[in-house]
């Protein structure tokens, strides 16, 4: 984390055990680039969830499962959530018009990602 502070002028950085509530309170956006809480390690999380808030919009690059616990403890306070299947299929539709020079047939792409991988998990 200190390491991109040092490359990019204005960046702050911290390492998520530094969060607090106060800080968190200037904060809009959370994303976990992360692979915590992915398969098989379902049940883990890279935020205590207590420093959410509705406010915050929470996106997980994680896709499988679709619904992390991040994403699921977001979801119960009401935050905005977004999750990693959306980033892995703009991902692959920007990859394929870089590749191809054609546009991207988002929805094709769209329905067979959301056929190949696995069902969401129960939001609890």
């Amino acid at each position: 984390a200190a390491d991109l502070s040092v490359h990019r002028a204005g960046v702050e950085s911290l390492l998520i055990s530094e969060c607090t509530r106060n800080l968190m309170k200037s904060i809009d956006i959370i994303v976990n680039t992360t692979p915590v809480g992915m398969s098989p390690d379902t049940e883990e999380i890279p935020l205590d969830p207590g420093l959410l808030s509705p406010e915050h919009r929470v996106m997980d690059i994680v896709y499988s499962p679709r619904h992390t616990l991040l994403l699921r403890e977001a979801m119960k306070i009401n935050c905005t959530v977004i999750e990693g299947r959306s980033m892995l299929l703009y991902q692959g539709a920007r990859q394929f018009e870089l590749w191809t020079g054609a546009e991207a047939p988002v929805e094709t792409m769209k329905r067979a990602l959301f056929e190949l991988l696995p069902p969401d998990l129960p939001v609890r």
